[in-house]
């Protein structure tokens, strides 16, 4: 319906997760640097992962009343690859019980730690060239 209304503009179905139709093609992953890395060296490597199929990246093949097959469940050739979802690195506090109130995927030791693991996970991210770009969540 939204393409109908409006062509000119990409459309993103279901954001990380569960595409069908889509002119982007995004994915959410909180791995850290390393993580990053392996994930996002190639598409097949983003397509392919235990944590995208695990989660339905892409729907199942979807087949008409005819049944003729609909290639709308796949990543099509050329759509930008967005990691729409990552990061979620705290900062570690001086107290137990504020600690216990702050949350994150990782924990930083002080702020040159921070900036260093974003640094690190925002490069392990986008190095390939293959992720196109990036939304980071849970600072």
């Amino acid at each position: 319906m939204t393409k109908s209304l409006d062509p000119t503009r990409p459309i993103n179905d279901n954001c990380g997760w569960e595409h069908v139709v889509t002119d982007l093609s995004t994915f959410h992953d909180y791995a850290d640097a390393s993580g990053m890395a392996d994930r996002c060296r190639s598409i097949k490597d983003i397509l392919e992962t235990p944590l995208a199929r695990l989660r339905g990246m892409f729907l199942g093949p979807v087949y008409g009343s005819d049944g003729s097959y609909d290639p709308g469940s796949q990543h099509q050739r050329g759509a930008p690859i967005l990691c729409t979802e990552f990061g979620g690195v705290k900062i570690a506090s001086g107290s137990d019980e504020l600690q216990s109130e702050v949350w994150g995927y990782t924990t930083a030791q002080d702020s040159q730690d921070l900036l260093k693991r974003v640094e690190n996970v925002m490069m392990a991210t986008v190095r390939s060239g293959v992720v196109c770009g990036v939304v980071w969540t849970q600072l």
